[in-house]
């Protein structure tokens, strides 16, 4: 992820949508955590798949930001598991590999940045795909 001026603080509140970022790279999902943290997001974190369903499972997030090749549990297992279970939960795929490398899979998230993507572009994703949470947020 590339950097940006970030400016000043946003406070984070128990209304703040809470986002979910899924990465088996510490420096990505620290960053990624942080700035959104920063931006006014709950955040929580996960080094693979396997960590995030538990997550996921127990307190669905407002959305979903994960990589797609971890280690502990890829990306593309996650996405199945969330659709079949929280196929209402937006998702925002991260991913190093080019847009279209798994269609049907890739069709059930609502958005790909392919790193390296740069802080502003992250934001504006996630406005993007928080409006579609609206009616997630109500149900549950």
């Amino acid at each position: 992820m590339t950097g940006g001026s970030c400016g000043s603080s946003i406070k984070v509140t128990q209304t703040s949508p809470r986002l979910l970022v899924v990465d088996d790279s510490a420096a990505i999902r620290d960053s990624v955590a942080q700035m959104l943290k920063f931006s006014g997001y709950q955040t929580s974190k996960a080094d693979g798949a396997d960590e995030a369903r538990v997550l996921v499972a127990h307190e669905p997030p407002s959305l979903l930001i994960t990589d797609l090749n971890m280690p502990f549990g890829n990306g593309w297992e996650l996405i199945t598991y969330c659709h079949a279970h929280h196929p209402e939960l937006p998702i925002l795929i991260v991913s190093g590999e080019p847009p279209g490398a798994r269609p049907e899979i890739e069709r059930h998230a609502k958005g790909f940045l392919s790193k390296p993507f740069n802080f502003h572009e992250l934001l504006a994703e996630v406005a993007r795909l928080l409006p579609a949470h609206t009616a997630f947020a109500a149900a549950h």
